[in-house]
Formats: structure tokens, sequence, C-alpha cells
């Protein structure tokens, strides 16, 4: 009956369609972004850009799907959120916008923290891992890049953090549990390795470990939306449906549009749970916020289903 959804949904959507995005950071604090990149679900678009002074970003020939928009720059904690790409967001000229606000405390005191081992990472294995972005979605010539960084240096935190975001959209949730592992030993301070660790677990069915190590990057990032996401799954499938529901709302509310989808395992609770008014309403909300979504349908059939009673 439920969706049994692991943290990173694998999402093979169409590609026929192209639109323009036009982000606008919205800066609150005192901060200078200087760069965006956007990353489909599947990794099979990838693409990055410099922010201006204005604090706007553009992409262009973006193809119909979902996809993590990440801004940054020098000492701050990289804000990420979800924008979903289809003709329902789209205005007339095929432009689809996004705004990101940053908070005041986005400095990024963790990002200064590196891993002794890390240390020691040789300038060609850097620059592997560097051919290995300029490959932008051709994930086969990345995966490649990647291995010969982990060749030249074992202990490249971020070349084995992000070969494991490859095995993990491949399926491969050991093998990529490992790398985020690996990745971690190198660098304990490395907050995407300790959040994908997470993501793993939950993927494999391990939500007993899945909970310690997504309550580790919870202190290390509180409030991360990735992190609220991944601990409430954990909670959800070990039956803790109170607590996992505070984690999820945490989640929804830091970025409504999360590809994590908050709002089905929320409307799930509440199904348990009885609340049969609170599962409707919350099912209505998830259409109404994501409209062409590939889990559109299952959300139609539970409300359906909880209408007729």
């Amino acid at each position: 009956m439920f969706v049994q959804a692991g943290l990173l949904l694998i999402l093979m959507l169409s590609q026929a369609r192209q639109f323009q995005l036009v982000g606008e950071t919205d800066r609150t604090a005192n901060l200078r972004l200087q760069w965006a990149q956007i990353e489909s679900i599947d990794r099979r678009f990838v693409d990055y850009t410099d922010i201006d002074f204005n604090g706007g970003f553009a992409f262009k020939k973006v193809p119909e799907g979902i996809y993590k928009i990440t801004v940054g720059g020098a000492g701050i904690r990289e804000q990420q959120r979800t924008i979903e790409v289809r003709p329902a967001f789209a205005d007339a000229r095929g432009r689809v916008a996004v705004k990101i606000e940053i908070k005041d405390g986005a400095l990024a005191k963790d990002r200064l923290k590196v891993g002794v081992t890390s240390l020691s990472v040789s300038p060609k294995a850097i620059d592997e891992m560097r051919r290995a972005y300029d490959a932008k979605g051709d994930v086969e010539k990345a995966r490649r890049h990647l291995q010969r960084a982990i060749e030249i240096s074992p202990n490249f935190d971020e070349a084995l953090n992000n070969l494991g975001t490859y095995y993990y959209r491949d399926g491969r949730f050991e093998t990529a549990a490992n790398l985020f592992q690996r990745a971690l030993n190198a660098n304990p301070n490395s907050f995407v390795a300790q959040v994908n660790l997470g993501g793993a677990l939950v993927s494999l069915g391990e939500y007993e470990r899945a909970l310690v190590e997504n309550f580790k990057a919870l202190e290390m990032r509180p409030g991360d939306s990735l992190a609220e996401a991944q601990t409430g799954q954990a909670l959800f499938h070990l039956n803790h449906y109170d607590e996992a529901m505070q984690h999820l709302q945490k989640a929804k509310q830091i970025d409504p549009m999360s590809f994590t989808l908050p709002g089905i395992f929320i409307a799930q609770i509440r199904q348990i749970q009885g609340d049969t008014e609170g599962a409707i309403a919350e099912y209505r909300e998830f259409l109404k916020v994501h409209p062409g979504h590939p889990s559109s349908k299952f959300a139609e059939t539970q409300l359906s289903i909880l209408e007729s009673r």
C-alpha cells in the first residue's frame, strides 16, 4: 500500500523538452555567493555557472526533470534546493525561475576542517577529479576519472564521495556505502560523505545504523533538509511515527519541493495513525506542489481510496 522509497529517488525522466532556468539568490546575510550547480537526480545532466554580483545565475538547455540546485562560495556553506523543470513550472518562453534564500549563519565553519589524510592528496588526483566535473553528465567518463583519482590518492575523500554517488544512482548501495565510509575515514568532518552514508544505509534497509549516521549528520549541520528527511525515513521504517513526523515536517519546510518527498511519508504516517483528513490534505498538497511528478499517480490513487471511504 505504501511507498517504500529510499532517500535518493532514481527518476528516469523524459528529456525531450528543454528549458532555461533563471536563478536568484536573496542575500539576507552579508555573504558573497560565487557559483551555482544544477544536477539531475539521476545525474545525467550536470552543469555549473558563476553567480553575478547581484546574486543572479542562469542555465540554458535544461532537459525536463527533477534537479538539485546548489549555490556556494568561499567559506560559505552550500545551500541546496530541489526544483522541478517541466511545463507546469515554465512561463510562455520556457523559463523556470528559482529563488534561494541565504540565511544568517550560513558561514560554513565545518568546511574549514579537513582530514589529516586528505592533506596528502596528489595534484594529479585533483586534476582527475576536475576532469570528472568537466564531464558534465557523461556518467562513464566521470566515473573513470574518479577511479583514477582514487588510484593515485586512495584517501581522497571528495573523489571517494563523488564516486559513491554514481554507484548509489546505479542501485549499488552497498558499494556506495563503503565508498562513503572510506571518505569519512579520510575526513571525519566531511558532511557530504556523512549524509550520503546515511542515505545509502536507508536504501539498504539498515535503519538502525542509518538513524545513527543521520543523527551525526544533523549534529554537523542542524536543520539540513536532506539529513532531516533521511532521519525521518529511518524513523518511519522503524515505526517511530511521531518522531519521524517531526523530522519530515522540518525537511518539507526547509525544501518544499524536496526530491526526498517528505510529504508522501507524512501522508502515509497520517494514514497509519488513522488521520484520514490529514492524509487527504497532505496528498492534495503534494499534487498541487508537484504537478506532473512521477509519484503523482501514487498520490492520486491513495487520495481516491481515502475519499471513497
